[in-house]
């Protein structure tokens, strides 16, 4: 018993040796090679015709493989058939009529194989396929087979010289005898060619039809994957036709949602705007081609937001106004921009969009009107107000701070105008004065935010700022003074690694501090800037600079940058 279960333990020791799983996972070394079998097409052919060989090998009964590429190739007779092409070493060609014995050798294994060479002459060559039809930037494989004086018929496709009448409209492998691409066209345009294949001093013709490129595939992308809900994605898609070239085709596909709920299908630019936490497939048609992304919204589903108050403005300024959204997974931020906004009779007022989440409302004709604010989607909430438009006498305007603002260079301030009227009320119209700086290259005017007009310290120097309104302009213009400093770092707060969860909005600041002890809130001066939209984004960097709301679960940066220095905050998105 011990002699007869011995043997069966070393085969499996050998196998497990070689990693063995059940199935072959690379060439086998313990198997030997017992026997070689050559086939071919033709065992007679006509001469100055080829026709390649096959070699198979026999691993002792257990498995047999193509090993044509392997083998030593020889002709007994090399003046009748031998092997003269170097690309293709298993094709053996007819040199002069009579027969010769090829052998197929490997190691110490060899087969034999007789080909006769006829004297048969070609009295007809044929074309497949006939007159085909192919786009731009395709190829298409034609098979030459002559008809022989003998009554045969043989495959002359790697013998045959190829041409094409007009090679502006497509190319033809060409090299008789040595070019294994031989009868393969490649279509560069649209149009019609002859195609011919000529052997021992017979042709064969057929026409190819080039079209213009046809559409092969459609990739749909946009900036970032996972978004939040009653957020504006923009999607392009992109072809990729026949001959290479892959056009912007956003206009012309049809888009579709896979999910409406989530977000609606996008407009012919591609764009759509979310609804509600989820995923949704956006798709991109045109013809039978199609291509698809995955959008992931994130950051909860509205569940409300307050009632819109009734609104005063006066005929010739605007007011801000702001919208902040409670959502079913408990979080609130602002979704002023998300909202679309109606004005019953645009005569007496308009909406202009300054940044995301920043809308002024600007009176443009004193009377009274409707206002209202409405989330997208099927399911969606509307609030409306009504809007009067006044049309008080201008009596004064101020500017706070009156007393100037003292600025480091690369730093910035804001100066806020309040205009009063007869009728006793008063409306900060700091987005309406005409303001102005008497040495720009010292400090410049910027553009008015929800805090005031931007004020930035560009040199050392002191100059002042000038402010116009109506007919009205300021007395006393600004002083502001403009001081240069070292920048020894500054710092995010809270720094270090921060939680914040989806959908949440969380503030940041930034702090420099100087070579000479001094420090100032530079969070409105530097350039904020998440690694990862998909995980964290910036929703309003103009009008409120170092908000940042998580999108997606993962880890990114926040980075804040001044003075050619960075600081960096580790940001947890749960």
């Amino acid at each position: 018993m011990r002699n007869l279960l011995w043997p069966g333990v070393v085969m499996a020791m050998l196998l497990s040796g070689c990693g063995w799983s059940g199935s072959a996972s690379r060439p086998n070394t313990l198997t030997p090679l017992t026997s070689i079998t050559i086939s071919a097409v033709y065992s007679t052919i006509a001469r100055g015709t080829s026709v390649q060989l096959t070699a198979t090998g026999n691993y002792s009964g257990q498995f047999a493989r193509d090993i044509s590429n392997e083998v030593t190739w020889t002709s007994n007779g090399a003046t009748v058939a031998n092997f003269v092409t170097t690309t293709a070493p298993n094709r053996v060609t007819g040199l002069a009529p009579g027969s010769a014995v090829l052998t197929a050798t490997m190691g110490n294994i060899s087969a034999d194989f007789k080909l006769t060479v006829s004297s048969a002459t070609v009295s007809a060559v044929t074309i497949t396929p006939a007159n085909p039809t192919i786009a731009s930037g395709l190829s298409q494989q034609f098979t030459a087979t002559g008809a022989f004086s003998d009554g045969t018929a043989q495959d002359i496709t790697f013998d045959a010289t190829w041409t094409s009448g007009n090679t502006a409209v497509a190319t033809i492998g060409n090299a008789a005898g040595s070019n294994t691409n031989g009868g393969l066209a490649q279509a560069l345009a649209a149009g019609a060619t002859d195609i011919s294949a000529a052997f021992g001093g017979v042709s064969g013709f057929t026409v190819l039809t080039v079209t213009v490129p046809v559409l092969q595939s459609i990739a749909v992308t946009t900036p970032d994957t996972s978004v939040l809900s009653l957020s504006t994605v923009t999607f392009t898609a992109t072809g990729t036709y026949s001959d290479g070239t892959t056009p912007d085709i956003t206009s012309q596909v049809a888009w579709t949602s896979s999910n409406a709920s989530v977000a609606p299908n996008p407009d012919s630019t591609g764009v759509t705007r979310t609804i509600a936490q989820g995923t949704t497939g956006i798709t991109a048609t045109l013809g039978n081609i199609s291509g698809t992304a995955t959008l992931n919204v994130t950051g909860g589903t509205l569940a409300s937001f307050p009632a819109l108050a009734n609104v005063t403005v006066v005929n010739g300024t605007s007011i801000p106004i702001n919208v902040t959204g409670a959502f079913g997974n408990g979080i609130a931020r602002d979704i002023t921009g998300a909202l679309t906004w109606t004005i019953a009779n645009p005569a007496f007022a308009n909406i202009t969009t300054i940044s995301p989440n920043r809308l002024l409302i600007r009176g443009l004709t004193p009377g009274t009107t409707t206002i209202t604010a409405a989330s997208p989607g099927p399911a969606g909430q509307s609030s409306t107000a009504f809007l009067t438009v006044t049309n008080p006498r201008l009596t004064t305007f101020t500017v706070t701070p009156s007393t100037g603002l003292a600025l480091t260079a690369g730093t910035s301030g804001r100066l806020t105008a309040t205009a009063y009227f007869n009728d006793g009320t008063n409306q900060n119209v700091t987005a309406n004065v005409s303001w102005g700086s008497n040495a720009p290259a010292i400090a410049a005017v910027g553009t008015a935010g929800p805090t005031g007009e931007r004020i930035t310290g560009v040199a050392t120097g002191a100059t002042t700022i000038t402010a116009s309104f109506g007919n009205l302009f300021l007395t006393n213009p600004v002083p502001v003074s403009v001081s240069t400093r070292t920048l020894s770092s500054f710092i995010i707060v809270p720094g270090g690694t921060v939680s914040i969860t989806a959908g949440n909005q969380t503030p940041f600041t930034v702090t420099a501090t100087y070579s000479d002890g001094a420090t100032a809130d530079i969070t409105t001066d530097v350039t904020w800037a998440t690694g990862d939209g998909n995980i964290a984004i910036l929703p309003d960097p103009l009008n409120q600079p170092g908000q940042v709301v998580g999108v997606s679960s993962g880890t990114t940066d926040l980075t804040a940058t001044f003075g050619g220095q960075t600081s960096i905050v580790t940001l947890k998105v749960q």
